[in-house]
């Protein structure tokens, strides 16, 4: 009985003749190596069935495969001492028999499953085929921005009227204008198969999109109960939730950013298919501007980008505010700056009563920031939204402050503690909300 060694042998001289012999080797070479149960050639036989231009190579490499199949069957039906026999008949006397009926069966049944496995396989990846075979299939890109942007803009300009709302209640101590219109969009229509598969940044868009129109929906509630509910909205409620809803506010300005630059670089639009429906533009009613309770915090701007003139819009660099307002953000917020102090002020008041504060000299307030040329904040939604958190908290720092000092010489500083402390947080938040918005204008106009 040959060795390991022995059999290793076999087994290679097997695959070299499958491999560099003629056609009659390289068939007795894969039935001998099918019938040996030779695993160390599974990946040849399988290379063998695909790329060998012999069809009866082809059909013995099939029928070798086959026979793997028949082997591991039969060692679990426990017929291990006829397999062995049957191996070592193989590989020390040369005997390949039974091969004429077993071996037609075998083939027609590896070929159905290779024929289930590549159905299967196209059924996968079909529209990636579809995509690549026929590009036409899917939507002009130009067109899809232009789709999505109709669709986000109700969504964006209900974000803002809520903004604004929240902001006239915890900044500018106001009440909500539950009269403010709301254009009550629908979520953005996901895109086809094809157009995702064609455009997956934009179909990462529309998952965005409708993050913003669910957290939209979550305020909105908030805010339909304050007005025509049971619950009404304090200024320390209205805090809470105007914090929840920054992310959102951030994450408007960077999808505006990312259609706006994918609008710029789209490629020149190709003509619809005759089939196709053409867009019909909407009108978006004008989203109405809450009247703010105090001068000094205006009301934050809609984020759509107006026209603008291409040589005007030429000259144009946000990022030449960027050094300035980092300043303002860090004046304020850094360790002995206004926000801060004034928040670590309330909070001695929450925790022990008193403060050292009112004896403390009040801290200087930076003005509010002037951006000049205005075209910088018409070409950059970031920097227009960065200026207006900072200028309603320096708004917020100075009201505040006065707050803080009129409690401070009336003795009633435990009974403003509460609306003190979140008062100054909210404060502390609108600076921190600038943070990232000055990040994106700092990477895009560096």
């Amino acid at each position: 009985m040959i060795d390991a060694e022995e059999r290793q042998q076999l087994i290679n001289a097997m695959l070299d003749k499958l491999e560099h012999g003629n056609a009659a080797e390289r068939r007795a070479a894969a039935y001998w190596l099918g019938e040996a149960a030779a695993g160390d050639a599974v990946d040849e036989l399988i290379k063998t069935y695909h790329d060998d231009d012999n069809k009866s190579v082809r059909a013995a490499a099939a029928y070798a495969l086959g026979m793997f199949r028949a082997v591991d069957k039969a060692l679990k039906a426990g017929r291990e001492e006829q397999v062995v026999e049957r191996l070592r008949q193989v590989e020390e006397e040369g005997k390949l028999g039974g091969r004429a009926p077993v071996g037609r069966w075998m083939r027609r049944i590896f070929g159905l499953l290779l024929s289930l496995l590549i159905i299967g396989g196209l059924y996968l990846v079909r529209d990636n085929l579809r995509v690549l075979v026929f590009p036409s299939l899917a939507q002009d890109r130009l067109s899809l921005v232009s789709s999505l942007q109709q669709q986000f803009t109700p969504i964006k300009n209900d974000v803002t009227t809520l903004q604004n709302q929240f902001v006239n209640v915890v900044i500018n101590g106001g009440q909500l204008d539950c009269t403010a219109f709301f254009n009550e969009p629908p979520p953005v229509a996901a895109l086809s198969n094809v157009d995702s598969l064609a455009y997956a940044d934009l179909a990462e868009m529309v998952t965005r999109m409708n993050g913003v129109h669910n957290s939209l929906l979550a305020t909105k509630a908030v805010y339909n109960e304050a007005c025509f509910g049971s619950t009404p909205l304090t200024r320390e409620s209205a805090g809470e939730v105007y914090r929840d809803f920054v992310p959102t506010i951030t994450t408007i300005g960077e999808l505006e950013s990312a259609l706006n630059v994918t609008q710029q670089n789209a490629p020149t639009a190709t003509p619809e298919p005759p089939t196709a429906a053409p867009v019909t533009e909407t009108p978006v009613p004008p989203t109405a501007a809450p009247t703010s309770a105090a001068p000094t915090a205006a009301p934050i701007e809609a984020t759509s980008v107006p026209q603008l003139d291409p040589t005007a819009a030429a000259q144009a660099n946000p990022g030449r505010h960027v050094g300035n307002l980092y300043v303002i953000v860090e004046t304020a917020t850094g360790l002995n700056g206004p926000s801060s102090l004034l928040l670590r002020y309330w909070t001695d008041v929450k925790q022990s009563g008193a403060t050292g504060g009112c004896t403390a000299p009040a801290p200087a307030i930076p003005e509010n920031y002037a951006v000049l040329p205005e075209i910088d904040l018409q070409v950059s939604v970031q920097l227009r939204q960065a200026v207006t958190l900072i200028n309603n908290g320096l708004g917020a720092l100075r009201s505040g402050w006065h707050d803080f000092q009129t409690a401070c010489t009336n003795g009633t500083l435990v009974a403003s503690a509460d609306n003190g402390f979140n008062w100054a947080l909210n404060t502390q938040t609108s600076f921190q909300s600038a943070r990232p918005l000055l990040d994106i204008v700092r990477a895009q106009w560096p």
